[in-house]
């Protein structure tokens, strides 16, 4: 979804504008738990070689760029 919880209000309301009375809407969105996921594995990964997690180079952690409030919301 979007970073701007506005953004997100209206794209869902024009999906519920498009339905039909009593329809449904399926949204497939890429979910928190896939990226904690992943990062779980890279800091797995990085324990078996004997680097801790506050070792790990930063470049290998440069996808996520949000501040903690998008991170609580669930925005990576």
């Amino acid at each position: 979804m979007l970073p701007e919880i506005e953004e997100n209000q209206r794209m869902l309301q024009n999906i519920h504008n498009a339905l039909r009375k009593g329809g449904s809407a399926l949204l497939v969105i890429p979910s928190l738990e896939s990226i904690l996921y992943s990062t779980w594995r890279l800091m797995e990964w990085n324990r078996r070689e004997g680097v801790k997690p506050n070792r790990i180079p930063a470049d290998d952690l440069s996808y996520y760029k949000g501040s903690k409030l998008e991170l609580l919301q669930g925005i990576v």
